[in-house]
């Protein structure tokens, strides 16, 4: 902090070097980061406020000369370094207030508390970061990707046997279409398979029933985007929070444009 010694008003202007304002070098205590620090043009000057002793005073004479130093022009760098020296200062003036607001007893535990934390810091920052991949964790994975498809083989077989997926033939024969019809209708998105155990392309049988239309199910279907076609079937069968019921009993009531938006948000998953 500047000393008191360095008491001077308008002689302030006469320390620093006017030739070359971008890069002025202050050359005495009172033009230090915390007395430049008042670098708004527009801040009240601080002899406004009431003096409690001949100390603030003289701190008052040089914050108040300075500022006139400061309004005259700043480097970046300049700026750059008196932030960063006046959040020291605020962080030690804070410690010094709450110093005086507690006891000593409560102030040593909290220094000591602040060491414990400064040492756990530092050593989380020292430590090695581990690898995103590690042989066991390759190893982990491939067992659960070998799991999850056992579960959806299971699934899949139980929907086969149930009637919900049906054959490619099974699909053309209720809905009199050709082959190049299903495999059209596959590419645009309208339409989506789920591969069985034995590696067969089966159909959801609700794209059959008479009181859904077709070209809504496209068109909800193409909204689903690239999903896998099992988490597309859950869509259309399980019910949505947001509409109250399921995508399938939605079209039936002719929501078609609530089931697209749901639809879009689903894919966005």
């Amino acid at each position: 902090m500047a000393s008191p010694d360095c008491r001077q008003t308008s002689s302030a202007c006469s320390h620093v070097n006017e030739d070359s304002p971008a890069e002025w070098k202050y050359k005495r205590p009172c033009d230090s980061a915390f007395v430049r620090a008042y670098l708004n043009s527009d801040a009240t000057p601080v002899s406004a406020e009431p003096i409690a002793s001949s100390k603030e005073q003289a701190w008052t004479v040089v914050l108040e000369d300075s500022i006139r130093v400061l309004r005259k022009g700043v480097t970046a760098s300049e700026l750059k370094t008196l932030q960063r020296l006046l959040a020291v200062l605020v962080d030690h003036v804070d410690n010094l207030i709450l110093q005086k607001s507690v006891s000593p007893a409560e102030w040593a535990r909290a220094m000591q508390e602040d060491a414990v934390a400064e040492v756990v810091l530092r050593e989380v920052h020292s430590r090695r970061s581990r690898p995103m991949t590690t042989a066991k964790s390759i190893r982990e994975g491939k067992k659960f990707m070998a799991r999850a498809k056992e579960a959806e083989a299971a699934r899949t077989s139980v929907l086969i046997e149930t009637g919900e997926l049906i054959t490619s033939g099974e699909l053309q024969r209720r809905l009199q279409v050709n082959r190049q019809a299903v495999s059209r209708a596959l590419k645009e998105l309208r339409l989506f398979a789920v591969s069985s155990p034995t590696g067969e392309s089966f159909y959801p049988a609700f794209c059959t029933e008479a009181t859904l239309d077709r070209r809504s199910l496209g068109r909800v279907s193409k909204a689903l985007g690239a999903l896998p076609p099992l988490a597309k079937f859950d869509f259309f069968h399980q019910k949505s929070r947001r509409l109250q019921e399921s995508a399938l009993d939605a079209l039936r009531k002719g929501r078609l444009a609530e089931v697209l938006a749901v639809a879009a948000e689903y894919a966005e998953r």
